[in-house]
């Protein structure tokens, strides 16, 4: 995350950081924080941070693991802002809910060292791009197509996003 925020900027003010805590340190290393939890517990978790469940997380409780991370990362940092919480808990799927915030960790998150599924090549061509957006529209793209050979519909969210970002649309840096 910290070397996308560096490359096309940083959130505003109110994402930065947090009591010393700054968002790549925050929601770097907690968004999976829940992955490993069993489905039951992923939804106990999800159903306590007050935000909304789609129905494709209750079919698919794994997609929920990034609104049970905001749940523990509360629980074990304080009230962080609002931006972090909805980057995590959309970083799945992608979301216009995401905000700045979450486009950064949406791209990190399936660009990032170590992915099998990635040549250093295909990670450059994703990070060579003028924008966040531009980044998060390829791989949203891919995404979405990898879904759909997988015989899965992309949710709502995720194609609201993809028109956001192909209409050449600007994500509010909070």
């Amino acid at each position: 995350m910290r070397a996308l925020f560096e490359r096309f900027g940083w959130p505003g003010a109110g994402e930065k950081s947090f009591e010393g805590l700054d968002v790549c340190t925050v929601v770097g290393l907690m968004h999976d924080c829940a992955r490993e939890e069993s489905d039951e517990r992923l939804l106990q978790l999800a159903g306590e941070s007050g935000m909304e469940i789609i129905p494709r997380m209750r079919d698919c409780p794994m997609l929920a693991h990034g609104i049970a991370a905001g749940v523990m990362t509360r629980s074990l940092v304080g009230d962080v802002p609002r931006g972090w919480l909805e980057a995590m808990a959309w970083h799945t799927l992608g979301s216009m809910r995401m905000g700045y915030t979450g486009l950064c960790l949406f791209c990190a998150d399936f660009t990032e060292p170590g992915r099998r599924y990635l040549t250093d090549t295909q990670r450059r061509g994703y990070w060579d791009r003028d924008s966040l957006e531009a980044v998060c529209s390829a791989v949203l793209d891919d995404r979405i197509a990898h879904w759909r050979s997988k015989g899965f519909v992309p949710d709502t969210c995720s194609l609201q996003l993809q028109d956001f970002l192909h209409s050449g649309g600007k994500m509010k840096r909070n």
